[in-house]
């Protein structure tokens, strides 16, 4: 994905999902933003993981892209982002939504994965290596 920004990469997300969640791109932007504001999602190693909860869907969403270039993303390593893992979540599910999360950090966190996401050509090359790893820590 194209982005010269952190608000750029937010919205491309954004875009993304508000197609796989049925709401508006500027509702899941608005989202994104304001959790942004509480603080970054950057995780360091080039890594984000935006997230919001979102009134109105029915089931979790996320979508995995890599940047073009890496973008200033508010990291605790200062590195800038080009690995973004985006997760929107129904409001009405209060128990999925924490654990979810930590699961996907603990993921993007190892060793391996996000450089075997940054070489993935295919998304569905993306996503077996992200089941292969589900499948590893017993997810």
């Amino acid at each position: 994905m194209q982005a010269d920004r952190k608000r750029a990469a937010l919205s491309g997300m954004a875009a993304r999902l508000s197609q796989k969640v049925g709401r508006s791109h500027g509702a899941v932007l608005a989202s994104f933003l304001r959790r942004e504001r509480l603080g970054p999602t950057a995780v360091g190693n080039g890594i984000a993981i935006p997230h919001a909860r979102l009134d109105g869907i029915a089931a979790p969403a996320a979508v995995l892209a890599t940047l073009k270039r890496p973008v200033p993303f508010g990291a605790p390593d200062d590195d800038s982002v080009d690995l973004l893992l985006a997760l929107v979540w129904p409001t009405a599910d209060t128990k999925g939504f924490v654990p979810a999360l930590l699961g996907v950090l603990r993921q993007l966190r190892s060793a391996e994965l996000p450089e075997l996401l940054r070489q993935s050509r295919t998304a569905v090359e993306a996503h077996a290596w992200i089941q292969t790893f589900e499948e590893r820590v017993g997810r």
